[in-house]
């Protein structure tokens, strides 16, 4: 089980018609019930929905049917819209 399933869950459970939302870092550590590592709050790139070997986060929103849209790093959170929509 990987420190993000938590979120993958979470991600799952928001209403079909909800095509686009955001999260506070402060929120997606309460899902998780981590923090977040500090390259999420410094780097953009850690939101990013390329998929790599080292970091599993992006196959959380991902699997759930989201990407990331948009990260604000100085208000620190991050939208999601459903994946395969304009």
């Amino acid at each position: 089980m990987s420190k993000f399933t938590p979120l993958m869950d979470f991600l799952y459970e928001v209403p079909e018609e909800v095509h686009e939302f955001s999260l506070s870092f402060e929120r997606i550590e309460e899902i998780i019930q981590a923090c977040l590592p500090p390259s999420a709050i410094q780097s953009p790139e850690w939101w990013s929905n390329e998929l790599n070997e080292e970091d599993n986060q992006a196959e959380a929103w991902r699997q759930a049917g989201w990407l990331v849209k948009f990260v604000e790093l100085p208000e620190k959170w991050v939208k999601f819209w459903r994946d395969g929509l304009d």
